[in-house]
């Protein structure tokens, strides 16, 4: 156990959901009091302060453990506060209470907190302990079964929860890596194009300078003429160089469909892309690229969506780029975005319509013809 790390509580995987933890807690809470009501009913007074006692202070650590606090806590002091939780839990079943919801609560925190291995010694430990005050009560073996059952599979069900959030969480830390990648290959192919493009135009250009350098004394007017090449090598390269920045900068569908799933991730948003196979001239790629980052731009920053649904496919010779969201919908009215796509869609024969869904959300759908 000495080398348990310090883990920032807040980043853990938990398995249970903020959802559950809010109304699962009130609902611990209804069991007990129940649970003290069987406690009281006991003819040892001593017997049934010790109980209560033992609950409050049960119900203290598990709402330590189970409500989000922004701390830093040790995994050895996670696993010393489910310890506890597990005793105070037998020692409640010994004074009197007849349900097994601490056991199932054990079991819960056990499978939610900790790491397999140490999870589940604490699970089986909490089914067998159920297995036994059952047995003890004398109840049938229909009887029996449930609480055992159900301590059981409470602890393997939040366990696998943890082991899919923390599957989770390493599939994020993957894409991250491979998105910065992306970025670090991208800029070497740029570094490796513009080499590529320059290299031979400014190895022209020294050599002409030079020859023209030397001309100079002996045949001026070769060198001018060296020197007029020079320039028209320059502006070539010129030329060259702003069309490559220009084609790097020009989005395309692809390009932004995969800047849409980033966007959209990074915002909580479920991103749902449908593409269609086809191949579009690079002035209809580049518009509906367009198109499609202020859609999603709209979408981000508007529509309070949870999902973002993206389709492409080609219609009788019409390319179709739809964007649909269960959001608020339109609101005030489309901005200057839309009325932008619009003119860049005009520009390629193409339309756009934006309306708000029938059953909510807003749909937006570009249309244009294949062939431009």
């Amino acid at each position: 156990m000495s080398g348990m790390a310090t883990l920032r509580w807040e980043d853990r995987p938990r398995a249970a959901p903020l959802a559950m933890i809010y109304v699962g807690v009130p609902a611990y809470l209804v069991i007990v009091a129940f649970s003290v009501v069987d406690l009281l009913r006991s003819h040892d007074t001593l017997a049934a302060v010790m109980g209560i006692a033992a609950v409050l202070l049960f119900s203290g650590v598990f709402l330590a453990l189970a409500l989000p606090v922004r701390a830093s806590r040790s995994e050895r002091r996670v696993l010393a506060s489910i310890g506890l939780m597990a005793f105070l839990a037998l020692v409640i079943a010994l004074l009197g209470s007849t349900t097994a919801v601490y056991l199932a609560v054990v079991s819960a925190m056990a499978g939610d907190s900790l790491r397999s291995p140490r999870a589940l010694p604490f699970i089986v430990g909490m089914t067998a302990t159920a297995a036994v005050i059952s047995i003890a009560n004398d109840f049938t073996f229909e009887e029996a079964v449930p609480d055992p059952a159900i301590v059981l599979m409470v602890g393997l069900f939040t366990m696998g929860l943890r082991r899919e959030a923390e599957a989770n969480r390493a599939l994020r830390a993957a894409r991250e890596e491979l998105a910065e990648l992306a970025v670090v290959n991208e800029r070497l192919r740029f570094a490796r194009d513009l080499h590529d493009l320059l290299g031979h135009s400014l190895t022209l250009i020294r050599a002409k300078s030079e020859l023209a350098s030397r001309l100079a004394v002996v045949d001026a007017e070769q060198a001018i003429r060296e020197m007029d090449e020079v320039e028209g090598i320059a502006r070539s390269a010129l030329a060259e160089v702003r069309e490559t920045v220009t084609g790097y900068r020009r989005p395309t569908l692809l390009s932004e469909v995969a800047n849409a799933r980033i966007a959209l991730e990074s915002a909580g948003i479920d991103a749902v892309v449908s593409l269609g196979g086809h191949d579009l001239p690079g002035e209809i790629d580049e518009t509906l690229g367009w198109v499609l980052r202020e859609a999603v731009t709209n979408v981000v920053r508007h529509s309070g969506a949870s999902a973002c649904h993206i389709e492409t496919s080609v219609r009788d010779g019409v390319v179709v780029l739809r964007v649909s969201d269960d959001g608020s919908g339109a609101g005030a009215g489309p901005g200057n975005g839309l009325v932008g796509a619009r003119e860049r869609l005009a520009i390629v024969g193409g339309g756009l319509e934006a309306v708000d869904g029938p059953s909510g959300g807003f749909n937006l759908e570009a249309r244009v013809p294949s062939v431009s």
